[in-house]
């Protein structure tokens, strides 16, 4: 989608034209700024595959799972917690509300504290809501199958880890689970640039993934790019266990399936299919190498790094 026909589509779903300004570090959508009559939003359009990766397929049909996660949170997914409100949608475009320029968590983070507590207690509301809706995202979890956990055997053999292809089961075993409807509401593609950094609370955004599932696909994936920006001394180490700690008490398959698929996020960032323009792009084999071996000990043990 270009700009021009971002300010078309703007223009027929609110009734106001505007101008249209395309906005960086989009990775899945294109995504615009419009501007005029006095006012300003944010419009995405989800293409049907990955925006910045055009050979890579993805469901369009995340810009209407997204529309209806926005719908659900009202502005107020969880405690202490924002969203962006949601103002038109019409098949892969969306319109919201404009939250301005904030800084995303990784950055926040780098520049002074941040309260990962309040975070983790945040998300505990978001998955125990009792308005939450149901959804079946079957579509992303079918690509994330098939990207990041069926692959994980491969990785972690091509790494030179012994047990890679027990390891490369316990991911797919994972990832097959959650093709399933689980027990509560996520986000589902919660790492730093989804979390934008206000003054008084912390906004969630980019909610394409929402799905009913399970409580590693929010804990395990943002405790895996904690990690990863600690590992590469951009954050305080101990960022993640602040998050878990305000989190609260975890069942144990809850914490084994966070640690799982915290291990495979870090292999698809440092080995996998996200390693392009991240951490991990430019580092000595070494580093590289002890990110993978941590991420084997997690799928391995079932149990979370400790720093």
């Amino acid at each position: 989608m270009t700009p021009a026909q971002a300010a078309d589509r703007a223009e027929a779903l609110l009734g106001w034209r505007g101008a249209a300004t395309a906005l960086d570090g989009g990775l899945l959508n294109h995504v615009f700024r419009i501007r005029g009559d006095g006012r300003t939003v944010v419009l995405k359009h989800a293409p049907p595959h990955i925006a910045s990766a055009p050979d890579v397929p993805l469901d369009p049909a995340r810009a209407t799972f997204e529309a209806r996660a926005l719908a659900a949170a009202g502005g107020a997914p969880g405690p202490g917690l924002s969203s962006p409100r949601l103002l038109a949608h019409d098949g892969p475009v969306l319109i919201m509300e404009d939250i301005g320029e904030l800084p995303d968590l990784a950055t926040a983070l780098a520049a002074g504290p941040v309260d990962l507590e309040a975070l983790g207690r945040g998300l505990r509301g978001l998955h125990e809501r009792a308005d939450a809706p149901r959804l079946h995202n079957l579509g992303i979890q079918q690509t994330r199958l098939a990207l990041q956990y069926r692959p994980v055997g491969t990785w972690l053999a091509d790494a030179g880890i012994p047990d890679a292809a027990a390891l490369g089961d316990r991911a797919r075993v994972l990832g097959e689970l959650l093709l399933a409807p689980g027990d509560v509401w996520v986000h589902g593609d919660l790492w730093p640039p989804s979390v934008r950094v206000a003054a008084e609370c912390l906004v969630l955004i980019d909610w394409e993934f929402s799905t009913t599932g399970r409580r590693c696909q929010d804990l395990g994936h943002l405790a895996a790019h904690l990690w990863m920006q600690a590992d590469r001394g951009r954050i305080d180490p101990d960022s993640g266990r602040a998050l878990l700690q305000g989190y609260g008490r975890l069942e144990e398959r809850d914490r084994s399936e966070t640690a799982v698929h915290l291990g495979c996020e870090i292999l698809a960032r440092t080995v996998g299919a996200f390693v392009a323009g991240f951490l991990y792009d430019a580092v000595p084999d070494a580093a590289r190498q002890h990110a993978v071996c941590v991420a084997a000990e997690a799928i391995r043990t079932g149990q979370l790094p400790t720093a």
